[in-house]
């Protein structure tokens, strides 16, 4: 054990000697306000100009729970593009790839500009989340969810939404598993195509599957299966190694954090089981409409 114990002290030597790749408390709490503020203008902004331009082709619902919902999937959609992009450019120039990325690197060692992405994204799910719990609030005892599963007003977007928010706020805090919440930041790649379903829907919701809305469809189980599903699984398989590589030397332990990091491990575990629960939603509906179309 003695071994153990100095293979952890070389491990706190090093974070000791490194200096800090963090940014300063002031800098993520100036982006966080700012895109809070990015995102309500953008809401606002989609509203006021979809109630002026918006084509009736396009099914923007006339009432305001319909409204709401229409105008915050669009948002969504600007924002995944945005953050998604914006991250994956980041990562091709700053960032290894999580394959070559060591247990050490990915658990222990913080980065400003990583962190600040993730402060960027944390900005929209707050603001989203407040919306989603207006939505449910607003919806009538005992009324459906709006537009099924993920819909605007559904419980397990909100539960979603706190999941990635408690996740993101405790890591940037600790400096702990940041580049693991990162590459979560990809899982909105499949944005566009789920929410581009429900836009589809309300443009006709009384007319069977369009070729158009196939297609997307077939987008849609495609990159949520690899995206939402199957990258999650491999970034909670690399978070389950880290683990035994970081216990195996006792540096959890020694350390003194491994609540925060056992906390932080939960919370990844529980988005990967939402995603599950969500994706099997979508097969299943994906399988009854080809069972129609036979």
């Amino acid at each position: 054990m003695a071994s153990t114990w100095e293979e952890a002290a070389v491990i706190a030597a090093r974070l000791a000697a490194e200096p800090s790749h963090a940014c300063a408390p002031s800098t993520y709490a100036r982006d966080l306000a700012l895109s809070m503020a990015a995102t309500a203008g953008l809401l606002l902004g989609t509203r006021a100009a979809a109630d002026r331009w918006a084509p009736a082709w396009c099914g923007r619902p006339a009432e305001r729970a319909g409204r709401d919902d229409w105008d915050s999937r669009v948002v969504s959609t600007l924002n995944a593009v945005y953050v998604a992009g914006g991250y994956g450019a980041f990562c091709a120039r700053a960032e290894p790839s999580l394959f070559e990325t060591s247990s050490y690197d990915a658990t222990l060692v913080a980065s400003c500009g990583r962190d600040r992405w993730l402060v960027a994204l944390c900005g929209y799910l707050a603001v989203d989340a407040w919306l989603c719990c207006l939505a449910f609030l607003r919806r009538p005892r005992g009324a459906s969810k709006r537009n099924g599963a993920g819909g605007f007003d559904d419980p397990v977007v909100l539960a979603h939404h706190v999941v990635v928010l408690v996740a993101f706020a405790a890591g940037v805090r600790t400096r702990l598993a940041t580049r693991y919440m990162a590459c979560l930041i990809f899982n909105e790649a499949s944005t566009p195509f789920l929410n581009l379903r429900s836009l589809l829907k309300f443009a006709d919701p009384k007319a069977g599957p369009s070729a158009a809305y196939v297609a997307n469809g077939v987008c849609l189980v495609a990159t949520y299966g690899a995206c939402r599903v199957g990258w999650t699984l491999f970034v909670v398989g690399h978070v389950a190694r880290s683990w035994r590589d970081l216990w195996r030397v006792g540096y959890l332990v020694a350390d003194g954090r491994v609540l925060v990091v056992a906390g932080l491990s939960l919370l990844c575990v529980a988005h990967l089981l939402i995603n599950v629960y969500w994706y099997a939603l979508i097969l299943a509906k994906a399988r009854d409409a080809l069972a129609k179309a036979r």
